[in-house]
């Protein structure tokens, strides 16, 4: 997998590579969204959301059967900032908090327990 010791010896790690990971298209789920950007986390390397928008739109904030604006914004701020995600729930994220400092060694991927 990627977040093997070989593919980190070769310098392959969420420093280096950033997956995009397209949000908020039709016919996909919020839920389906979140597994795709947890797993890229889970093999240890960084999810970029790119929100969709129709290539015939006007307008950047097209929102797809089953999203809201909302939803979408609070993705796209959470999951592309991964001292987000590596000190903080999806559940604890609004955006916009005050971010509480935390010491390195108590950073998490989410899911997991230190």
């Amino acid at each position: 997998g990627l977040n093997s010791p070989l593919t980190r010896a070769n310098g392959l790690d969420r420093h280096r590579v950033i997956f995009y990971c397209l949000i908020g298209f039709p016919g996909t789920t919020p839920e389906e969204c979140f597994y795709r950007l947890n797993t890229i986390i889970e093999l240890g390397m960084a999810p970029y959301p790119m929100r969709f928008w129709p290539l015939n739109s006007l307008n950047r904030k097209y929102v797809a059967p089953g999203w809201t604006e909302g939803l979408l914004y609070r993705m796209s701020m959470y999951y592309q900032t991964p001292y987000l995600w590596m000190s903080d729930s999806w559940e604890n994220f609004k955006p916009g908090k005050k971010i509480r400092a935390v010491p390195l060694g108590q950073a998490t991927l989410l899911g997991k327990e230190g």
